[in-house]
């Protein structure tokens, strides 16, 4: 399993700066493709893709920005390349090519003709769809020293608050609040992590929603991933819908294990875990599990399971949203020191911000030295609607017409 950082320039007319590879590369011999290369030992995605940039056009990155994790996968060689973009507004000159047998200024479109693995194109069409909503040249300079990807990713969080306030008002459902916490752990899986696409369905990465009380913020992403129709999810909780309140694998493709009782759901994909490790099967599983969840025994038995048999091929959320269903999850049943625990039983934990886009997707991104991963994910109940958020009503009231009328002028 090889793991890479790619360096991708773009120039004022939204070119992209890619390299031709000589007949006898070790590598995608002949073809098209980013600058860059393998991540050394010590060294962080991002140390790799400077030295890189040096090796390879003698250049110094002034401010690389994260774009993306692609899983890739070639004749030769899969593995996981982690691509950064950089705006380059100075004379071409400043670059020398020091590998390769050539290279060129490209669009989207100038790219069709030139041989290339799909998945490079992916990302390129990714790249583009970015840059495309910038109005122009001088929007793009001003991204400099920004994370154009954060910006989508929080856009694309406040379109699910704003559906899964539609779709509780039109059910009258409860459970809003645990739904909005978990929005941008979601997205940040779906939009960012996950190898999930309708092209390679057979072998994407799994994710288990195991608070699936939280259901309406994964039917959600779902709709907006285009894996769900919006009718199928407007007939959330309705007579004559499919999806229920909590979740049915049988209701829809995505919906990976059916789970509602709590700690069943990590259990269910820390079994998956195993079964695709023991078979040499290299995608990845993910669960999300609640605070209040994780007071239930089966969780710390899963705890050891995972550990004992080095899942490192598994990472788990916790939404650490600090209200469950009758108050403080610390007040009812106290398990801090939350993290130091987890480490005890063998797991390596990581503390971040919730809704911080960078600490969840470096989390994510971290190497686990064998490990199986736990994120403890500091969140906030009802996220992103003022009136929502920390209060613990919103576990089980109902979005009433002027409580929708009022958040969603909120999330506009």
């Amino acid at each position: 399993m090889d793991t890479v950082a790619l360096i991708v320039l773009y120039d004022r007319e939204r070119r992209l700066l890619l390299q031709h590879r000589t007949e006898n590369a070790p590598v995608l011999p002949g073809y098209w493709a980013f600058f860059g290369g393998g991540i050394k030992e010590g060294e962080t995605p991002e140390d790799a893709v400077r030295r890189e940039a040096v090796e390879e056009l003698n250049y110094k990155l002034k401010a690389p920005l994260f774009f993306i994790k692609q899983y890739f996968k070639t004749d030769t060689n899969e593995g996981y390349m982690y691509v950064y973009i950089e705006a380059f507004n100075e004379d071409k000159s400043f670059l020398t090519l020091q590998e390769g047998q050539g290279w060129g200024w490209y669009n989207e479109s100038e790219t069709d003709s030139l041989k290339m693995i799909n998945h490079d194109r992916e990302v390129i069409k990714l790249i583009n769809q970015y840059l495309d909503s910038k109005i122009n040249s001088s929007e793009i300079d001003q991204e400099i020293g920004t994370n154009i990807l954060n910006k989508n990713l929080a856009k694309i969080a406040q379109e699910a608050r704003k559906l899964i306030i539609e779709v509780a008002w039109r059910s009258k459902s409860v459970h809003v609040g645990p739904a909005l916490s978990c929005v941008d752990l979601l997205v940040a899986l779906y939009f960012h992590e996950l190898n999930i696409s309708e092209k390679d369905w057979a072998n994407r990465d799994i994710f288990v929603l195991s608070k699936a009380h939280a259901a309406m913020a994964l039917y959600a992403i779902l709709t907006m991933k285009g894996i769900i129709s919006r009718e199928i999810f407007m007939g959330y909780l309705q007579n004559d819908g499919t999806l229920p309140a909590h979740l049915d694998r049988f209701t829809s493709k995505g919906i990976e294990v059916s789970a509602g009782s709590l700690g069943h759901g990590f259990n269910m994909a820390l079994g998956m875990a195993y079964g695709y490790k023991a078979r040499g099967d290299k995608r990845k599983i993910y669960t999300l599990i609640g605070d209040g969840e994780s007071q239930e025994g089966s969780i710390w038995e899963g705890a050891l399971f995972g550990s004992k048999l080095g899942l490192d091929n598994f990472t788990a959320i916790m939404d650490y949203n600090n209200l469950q269903g009758y108050g403080r999850a610390r007040e009812i049943c106290s398990f801090e020191p939350v993290k130091s625990k987890w480490e005890a039983f063998g797991w390596h934990a990581i503390e971040v911000g919730g809704h911080d886009f960078d600490a969840i997707k470096g989390a994510l991104c971290e190497d686990t030295q064998g490990k199986p991963k736990i994120i403890i994910a500091h969140t906030t109940k009802g996220k992103g609607v003022s009136f929502m958020e920390d209060q613990l009503i919103w576990h089980y009231y109902i979005v009433t017409d002027e409580h929708r009328d009022k958040a969603l002028r909120e999330l506009e």
